[in-house]
Parts: structure tokens; sequence; C-alpha cells
């Protein structure tokens, strides 16, 4: 009997002993998930190193590979297959045809596309119809200004040259570091964005480098006071008081601006957003 009793008591004790040793190989089951989660969770601060305003974005209709901005009313774009539209009617209607690199729009409606041979074809009113721009450079870039000015870029032999153009055509601006974007302002101010991703703005008689934590590929210019650009990963910045500030809404892949505030992008999978900065929802 008293034999019995004792293995009895040595089989309780062996399994208390394992119930001590169970409980805390189960927590740590239990604490270490968590711990990974809360690590998801945690908000990511973008872009580091810069003040961030938050907009509204909405959704707005259409798609579109790249976009141009003369007003909230005044959008032009170009699809994924090379047509050109623009924004008439609460609709986008077919502008100019096909085989178009780009298409810009200034604050007063002068319209302008870019072939894919680098020839600038300009709108005309008064016959409602584009035309070719004679005796111009072969254009790599295109930016419309206001009224019939606008701004390219050609690169000859490794080298690149901007050109305004106003009534008489088209004349010679500066030489230039390579570049992948230009826009041109109501203003006349005038941005570029190098093949280095470095924002460079036109002053007097010389480019100025802007320099930016991040490398840069397109740049949005409406006025002088409203400078906007991507970054290579598609995160949207401003240039204000002298220094980029970012804007929360990418990623984006393409994205105009307007003097009133307008933005109009285009996210990376070709929908449209527009939002404006003068009702930014917070800073921090």
């Amino acid at each position: 009997m008293i034999s019995a009793v004792m293995t009895a008591l040595g089989f309780l004790c062996a399994a208390a002993l394992a119930l001590l040793c169970i409980v805390p190989i189960a927590d740590a089951r239990v604490v270490a998930p968590q711990a990974a989660v809360s690590r998801v969770r945690k908000p990511t601060v973008f872009p580091r190193g810069l003040s961030v305003i938050s907009l509204d974005w909405n959704i707005v209709k259409g798609t579109a590979a790249r976009v141009s901005l003369g007003s909230r009313r005044l959008r032009m774009a170009v699809l994924a297959d090379n047509t050109a539209v623009r924004w008439a009617n609460e609709s986008w209607v077919p502008e100019g045809g096909a085989g178009v690199v780009s298409a810009s729009c200034g604050v007063e409606g002068s319209k302008w596309l870019l072939n894919a041979d680098g020839v600038a074809l300009r709108w005309n009113g008064p016959k409602e119809s584009y035309e070719e721009v004679k005796d111009g450079p072969k254009i790599a870039l295109l930016a419309a200004g206001q009224s019939n000015i606008a701004a390219a870029y050609e690169v000859n032999n490794g080298r690149g040259t901007v050109y305004l153009y106003n009534t008489t055509g088209w004349g010679r601006l500066s030489r230039v570091q390579p570049l992948s974007d230009l826009a041109i302002g109501s203003d006349a101010s005038l941005w570029a964005v190098s093949s280095r991703g470095q924002a460079l703005e036109y002053s007097g008689n010389r480019w100025g480098s802007r320099p930016c934590r991040y490398p840069l590929r397109n740049i949005a210019v409406a006025d002088s006071g409203h400078v906007f650009a991507l970054t290579t990963d598609g995160n949207l910045v401003r240039y204000q008081g002298g220094k980029w500030v970012a804007i929360l809404g990418g990623p984006i892949s393409h994205v105009a601006a307007a003097s009133d505030g307008t933005l109009l992008a285009v996210r990376q999978s070709g929908v449209l957003v527009m939002a404006n900065v003068r009702s930014k929802t917070s800073r921090t």
C-alpha cells in the first residue's frame, strides 16, 4: 500500500513540474507575435528629415499616364496608348489624335502637344486645330506657360539646350546639363530636373540648384509660389520658403499644378486624384 501511494505522489509531482515548465513557454509564444505586429503597425515617417503636409485627395474621373493643368477646369492628359485627351463637359474627350508624347496647357488656355518625332504642335483657336511650329528644335521636353509662351528642351550630341517660344518663334535661352523634366509657370518661372535627380531653377541668366534630400524625376510649376516635384520613388514634395516640404498622398507617377493651388496627380495604378494645397488639413 505504502509503495502504491508513493508511486502516485511521484506521478503528481512530475505532472506539476511539467506544468510549471510549460507556462513560461506558452507566454513567450503569445508575446512574440504581439511584438512583431507592433513593429509592422508603427507609422512610417515620410520623408525623413522633411516637414509633412496632409491633403484631402479625391479620386476624379479617368485614368492617364501624364497630366497637365492650366486651372481646375483646364486639364489635359496623355493616355497609356499615347493618345491625348482634354477635360470638357465633365468627361475626357480626344485631343489632337494619337502618337503624342506629352500634352501641356497654360493658365490662359494655350494648349501644346509634343509628338514622337520631337515636333511641337500649338493649338490655333480661330482655326480650331493644332499646327506644327515651324523651324523649331527637335524637342525632348515641352512645357506650356502663359498665353503663347512655351519652353522646350533639346538634346544634341549629349548636350542640352533650353529654348523659349513667343509669338516670333523659338529662341535659344541657355545651355543646360541633361534633363529628365522641364516646367514653366504662368509667371515664366522656369524649373527643371536634371538626369541626376537634382531640382534646377533658372534665375536671371543661369541655372541654380535647389537641393532636396531625395532624388527627383518630375517637376510641376504653376508659378513661383507653387512648385512641386516627385521623388524617384513616387513621393510628392513642394518647394516652399527655400526648402522642400513633403505632401502625403503617394505613390504618384506624375503630377501637375495650377496657380489656385490645385494639384492633379496620377497614382501608380493610373487613377487620377485631385487636391488643393490651400485646404491642407495638418502639418507635422
